[in-house]
């Protein structure tokens, strides 16, 4: 009968297996940082997009006012005046609300949207009436990669 021997490598560790090399390492932040230079821009497109959402809601309720005008008296507006742009509360990313006999705009702050020096970015909503009815046509004035659906680049 042979007799078995066994060996422990308990408390036996070797040089290879003690924990990562500075070229592992390297490679693990090469990559990470790879990655954050794609996802950075990204985030920031993302949010800049996010923010015109209250532009948007914005114009709905501006929309439906002139809307409203248009029924009571078959004309659009021709002053701003003659329409109540009224915004509740305090609106966090809007600069300014304009009405130009058939075009209303809605200018975003820049500052508080997180845009680049230099870089503007509005919505244009043109109104057309049409027997007895009005339909808008969104544009969007600024850069096309923050243009949302639906509403493209002027």
């Amino acid at each position: 009968m042979q007799s078995l021997r066994r060996t422990s490598n308990i408390g036996q560790i070797t040089k290879r297996t003690a924990g990562f090399t500075i070229w592992e390492l390297g490679i693990c932040i090469a990559i990470v940082g790879f990655f954050s230079t794609m996802a950075l821009p990204m985030y920031r497109n993302f949010m800049v997009r996010s923010k015109i959402t209250e532009l948007r809601s914005l114009a709905h309720g501006a929309t439906l006012s002139i809307t409203e005008f248009v029924q009571l008296n078959s004309r659009l507006p021709s002053t701003e005046a003659e329409v109540d742009f009224r915004v509740h509360g305090v609106p966090k990313y809007l600069q300014n609300i304009t009405w130009d006999e058939q075009i209303l705009t809605l200018i975003g702050n820049p500052d508080t949207m997180g845009l680049r020096p230099g870089e503007e970015l509005s919505l244009r909503y043109r109104a057309t009436v049409r027997n007895g009815g009005i339909s808008w046509e969104c544009e969007t004035v600024g850069p096309a990669k923050y243009a949302p659906s639906g509403c493209p680049r002027l």
